[in-house]
């Protein structure tokens, strides 16, 4: 599949961000933010499973520092969240922020002595998505 260059002069002019992102010219840009909020959903579901197996190992009598577990499960939460946005709103803010929490957690991840999860291509899909889309915006203003 050839790669379709997008002509903003050829674009409507008054456009609201929100009108602009939404435009079907950038449906193969706004797909970045789809698969990026399909795999932040599934890694923040994926994340609350330590959770429950702290519960289930301290139900059993053993001593679990929660600490850590608290907050990659706070994590995995706010990147839930951040995913089910991202697909409703297509909003760039909302896709670096979820790349950020992508950061973050596997930052978390490696200085735990853990590994990088599948989160971490969340974190790619959004930011190139984003970047991509703010590029294309930038230069729509720029010839209003």
């Amino acid at each position: 599949m050839a790669k379709v260059e997008i002509d903003v002069n050829q674009l409507p002019v008054g456009l609201t961000k929100k009108d602009f992102v939404n435009l079907p010219e950038l449906k193969s840009q706004r797909s970045w933010f789809t698969w990026a909020g399909i795999v932040g959903i599934v890694t923040g579901v994926l994340g609350l499973a330590p959770l429950g197996q702290a519960a289930e190992l301290q139900a059993q009598g053993y001593q679990v520092d929660m600490s850590m577990i608290m907050i990659f499960t706070l994590l995995s939460l706010v990147g839930l969240v951040l995913g089910i946005v991202l697909l409703v709103t297509k909003e760039t803010k909302v896709a670096y922020a979820l790349g950020v929490i992508g950061l973050l957690t596997a930052l978390l991840a490696v200085m735990s002595g853990g590994r990088i999860g599948a989160g971490i291509v969340a974190t790619v899909l959004a930011i190139v998505g984003a970047h991509k889309i703010d590029t294309l915006w930038n230069a729509y203003q720029m010839r209003r």
